[in-house]
């Protein structure tokens, strides 16, 4: 994935509804809209392009700047929030920004108080209201290998800047009775989705007592497998249609049964009753410190 800088000639209103103005610099991670710039339409409209070298910071400053690694998922984005918001109460930096957020950039603003948040691009002007530009995956050994090798985001975070984790909110557990199972099988990587063999268990037996839905990503190819495949036998299918509204749905679930992904990362930071069907990564990473 490209760190990369660019200019323009004339405004390009090709890319996410943001309009890119002509004869200022950007900074982006996004491989999109790298590709756009670089095709033919579009490169002789372009004064410069090109990838950009990460520099560690030699120390802290009091305004800084998080650069997120690109394309990160629903769920990091939670993690990495919840550790740059136990970085913010303790008031260790005058202003704090956080740059290449994505489309989840409305979990920071939402749901952390995260007011600077720049989703795909940032200008020069903008990055030089900043006097540390700090790159998670350069600074942090442990975050480099994210992808590969499951790491602690939130600890690891909070440890190198010695700060305590400011914990879940937990405040919308409630004690009413179950009267709904929300199924959340869906991951990005096939050895974290939920088998088909376990849905279909867990509809047969679930649906006796409970109603029972099932929660899908029209995104995501293996959830189109999945969701071909299961026996539904009269359980609720539901495909949120932005993150926007998944987020909105588990908020008011009665209980989950999850895997590793998104989903569960969402409930732990409503506080929601459910159960984590454990995979590749272990529980005691995925709901350390969580109720």
């Amino acid at each position: 994935m490209p760190y990369f800088s660019f200019s323009i000639k004339e405004n390009l209103n090709f890319y996410n509804n943001i309009n890119i103005m002509p004869n200022r610099i950007y900074f982006s991670k996004d491989t999109e809209l790298w590709k756009k710039l670089q095709n033919k339409q579009n490169i002789n409209k372009t004064i410069f392009l090109k990838f950009e070298h990460r520099k560690k910071i030699n120390n802290l400053s009091k305004k800084i700047l998080f650069c997120l690694p690109p394309n990160i998922g629903l769920g990091d984005t939670i993690e990495y929030g919840l550790a740059i918001k136990s970085i913010s109460v303790r008031k260790i930096f005058l202003k704090i920004g956080v740059a290449f957020t994505g489309k989840y950039s409305f979990i920071l603003r939402d749901y952390f108080d995260i007011n600077e948040v720049y989703e795909n691009i940032i200008s020069a002007e903008e990055m030089k209201q900043y006097d540390c530009i700090f790159h998670f995956t350069l600074e942090i050994q442990s975050l480099e290998m994210q992808k590969n090798i499951r790491a602690n985001i939130i600890g690891d975070i909070c440890d190198y800047f010695k700060v305590d984790f400011i914990g879940f909110n937990n405040s919308v557990v409630s004690n009413k009775k179950i009267k709904k199972i929300s199924l959340f099988p869906i991951s990005k990587s096939p050895i974290r989705t939920m088998p088909v063999l376990l849905i279909n268990k867990l509809i047969v037996e679930l649906k006796n007592y409970f109603e029972v839905e099932i929660f899908f990503n029209k995104e995501n190819n293996i959830s189109d497998y999945i969701l071909n495949n299961i026996r539904i036998n009269g359980s609720k299918i539901i495909e949120p249609p932005s993150a926007t509204s998944l987020v909105k749905l588990i908020k008011n679930i009665d209980y989950g049964i999850f895997v590793d992904s998104g989903p569960l990362h969402v409930a732990k930071i409503f506080g929601k009753k459910g159960m984590l069907v454990e995979t590749s990564v272990s529980k005691d990473l995925l709901i350390n410190s969580y109720q």
